[in-house]
């Protein structure tokens, strides 16, 4: 325990001139120096707040919100109707008390959990978790102030956003509940008042990251999911239900008066907002709350994917997230009774939905890394053993989720999703398999989308060899930061044409899809400028070649480039022969190599590349651009795509100009391949 002079040395420190909190943002205290004055002020503010009575006017305020005509709350609206108002948040804190929260809070404690509440006790907060390390936000919590790193300010606006989802207070409800430590409780406790005190009620001219639906429906749950171990608490008392229950009412008509317009975050506002009304029925407006969620959910899951399953955003990483909210709230709705209000046809669209990753995963379990995605190998695997839990008739699941194990992978090899605009053509579902997914679809996400279609990833002989730039970041307010974000977002940093290094629209077509005996192939279009079309035909050849045959379509002329890029590793570069060949020491290696097809002079030119694999990170990799002038005729290019083990390939490519049109002849090593598209 800390003595009286050093505990209120700490408060004199935390609390005194703004200037002085924010030097000791810049220059925290360790976690171990902050954690006895951090949970000393936590506890005395708590205490200081539960010893204050509640008035009549508060308690008549918050039991005026109650529906006390149900039949269970007969005793408190008895108290009500005498006007003994204290009693009656008694008899109501005992409600609730006896009550069994049925709520989605597991008890499984993972080492993040633990991290999360232990550096929360040193009031080390989380932000962008993705991108930082908790971090010191004072003695006395600070809400609103900028957030540091090394320090440094931190200017990605996403980590005031997600600081604002205060994630700590569900790791540290599960601390308590699984160790009945009070310090965990007393830090939940001042973090939910605290925060009300700085931000609640939440006005119009609020900080947005303190206004919006998703980072207040955050907090609910961290209020929510937490509040039946914390009933068990012997400090919870009248005063403290009904800071709770003035929180939980706020916040949940908050989200309603700003529910997001479309997307992952109104289906999570939706799905708390339902939760809030299912757990805490005894409000008025609790119906309503259900409804919301009931009505909304199902209608938003048809109209913000496709018919083939895939989230109209275009980015897997989202699409996996979307498929856990929706999960989600099957398992929510079905936990708390109301199963039977959803659409007939929710499980099978969400089956769909669970598929569409089946055709594209990696054989690491990772996704293809388009847009706003971060590749995470083994990603997928969680999300498979969910889907074979739901759906135990489909063995594709089964497979993926035990390692190979149970089940079966997928009978098919050649995936198209003309609607949605992604084409996998693979080998197989083995470790080595050559695995080749290119995407060309309209999307309306323009967000997390990317203008990059035609774009593709390319994994073989176990190695990941081509893949998507990523995004970087998603916005700052640090104007290098917001270039950054610009450069992953332009379309010569994806693996597709340009015409003067301009963006491309996304209006995209579906010519055909073929397999022949000599492999896989698709056919797609873009109509990427006015007067200039895009079409790509892509072939898996003898289950380990990739043959590009790419046309610039239309009157448009200028610089027109194919753009390139490997994943980070050493290259030789060949300019006359337009090929380029990585160099891995254990020699498994790919080389590239363009053959165009008209005498315009073509080269072969080095462009900056990068790939961010995860957020405010990046490292360099090799780009290069086939450039060609372009007049009013077409331009034509085969690119052929040789994984090896060993020596190097010898590759030629032609194109029959005189014969039947698209007719290849591709000879690698000593084989030669014929075909036509």
């Amino acid at each position: 325990m800390l003595t009286n002079w050093l505990y209120f040395a700490f408060l004199a420190v935390a609390v005194s001139l703004p200037v002085k909190a924010l030097e000791q943002l810049q220059n925290p205290l360790s976690k171990q120096q902050a954690l006895a004055p951090s949970k000393a002020f936590a506890k005395d503010y708590v205490l200081q707040v539960l010893k204050q009575p509640v008035s009549s006017e508060r308690a008549q305020a918050i039991l005026s919100k109650i529906d006390l005509t149900q039949p269970r709350l007969h005793g408190v609206k008895a108290l009500v109707d005498a006007e003994n108002f204290q009693a009656a948040l008694t008899a109501l804190l005992r409600h609730y008390q006896d009550k069994q929260f049925v709520t989605q809070l597991d008890d499984r404690i993972s080492a993040f959990d633990r991290n999360i509440a232990d550096d929360a006790l040193s009031h080390y907060l989380l932000g962008n978790k993705k991108s930082y390390p908790t971090t010191f936000r004072g003695i006395e919590i600070d809400w609103h102030g900028p957030g540091f790193f090394q320090g440094k300010e931190i200017t990605a606006l996403e980590w005031g956003y997600q600081y604002n989802r205060q994630f700590a207070l569900k790791p540290l409800a599960k601390l308590f509940k699984s160790t009945a430590n009070e310090d965990y409780a007393f830090e939940w406790a001042y973090q939910i008042l605290s925060y009300k005190a700085a931000n609640l009620p939440i006005a119009n001219n609020a900080p947005k990251r303190v206004r919006r639906g998703m980072e207040t429906y955050y907090r609910l749950q961290g209020i929510t999911l937490g509040i039946g171990p914390l009933l068990k608490w012997p400090e919870f008392n009248e005063t403290l239900l009904v800071e709770l229950l003035e929180s939980i009412h706020h916040q949940s008509e908050h989200v309603r008066s700003v529910y997001a317009k479309r997307g992952n975050h109104l289906v999570g506002e939706l799905m708390e907002v339902f939760q809030v009304g299912a757990l805490f029925d005894e409000f008025k407006h609790a119906a309503q709350w259900r409804q919301d969620g009931i009505t909304r959910i199902p209608e938003m899951m048809f109209s913000e994917s496709y018919s083939d399953g895939m989230n109209k955003e275009l980015v897997f990483s989202y699409h996996t997230m979307y498929l856990r909210l929706y999960t989600q709230f099957l398992e929510l709705v079905t936990k708390l009774g109301y199963q039977q209000a959803l659409p007939k046809d929710y499980l099978s669209h969400l089956k769909k939905m669970y598929q569409y990753p089946l055709a594209m995963v990696m054989p690491d379990l990772s996704y293809p890394q388009f847009g706003d995605g971060w590749k995470q190998a083994g990603y997928y695997r969680r999300t498979f053993a969910k889907a074979a839990q739901l759906f135990p008739e489909e063995p594709a699941f089964a497979f993926y989720a035990s390692k190979g194990k149970q089940g079966r992978p997928p009978a098919q090899k050649l995936f198209s999703y003309p609607e949605s605009g992604f084409y996998a053509l693979r080998q197989g579902f083995d470790n080595d398999d050559t695995v080749v997914v290119l995407k060309n679809g309209a999307g309306e996400g323009w967000w997390h989308d990317q203008p990059d279609n035609m774009t593709f990833t390319l994994r073989a002989l176990g190695r990941e060899f081509m893949n998507d730039s990523g995004s970087f970041i998603y916005g700052s307010k640090d104007p290098q930061m917001i270039k950054q974000r610009e450069w992953f977002r332009k379309t010569s940093s994806h693996q597709t044409l340009t015409l003067n290094g301009e963006n491309a629209a996304r209006k995209p077509s579906h010519i055909k899809s073929v397999v022949a005996d000599y492999g896989l192939s698709v056919v797609v279009e873009n109509q990427s400028y006015p007067q200039l079309t895009h079409r790509r035909s892509m072939t898996l050849l003898d289950d380990q070649y990739v043959v590009i045959y790419d046309q610039a379509i239309g009157t448009a002329q200028g610089q027109v480039q194919l753009n390139f890029q490997l994943v980070p590793s050493a290259v030789a570069i060949d300019k006359p022969a337009l090929a380029v060949t990585t160099e891995f020491a254990d020699g498994t290696n790919v080389t590239v190599q363009t053959f165009a097809l008209q005498a315009e002079n073509p080269q072969l030119q080095q462009a900056e590349g990068y790939i961010s694999y995860q957020q405010t990170k990046k490292q360099p990799r090799p780009a290069w651009q086939i450039v060609q002038q372009k007049t009013e005729t077409e331009l034509a290019w085969l690119t052929v795509i040789a994984p090896f083990s060993g020596e190097k390939p010898a590759i030629a490519a032609t194109l029959n100009q005189a014969g039947e049109h698209n007719k290849y002849q591709i000879n690698i090593g000593d084989k030669a391949y014929h075909f036509t598209l």
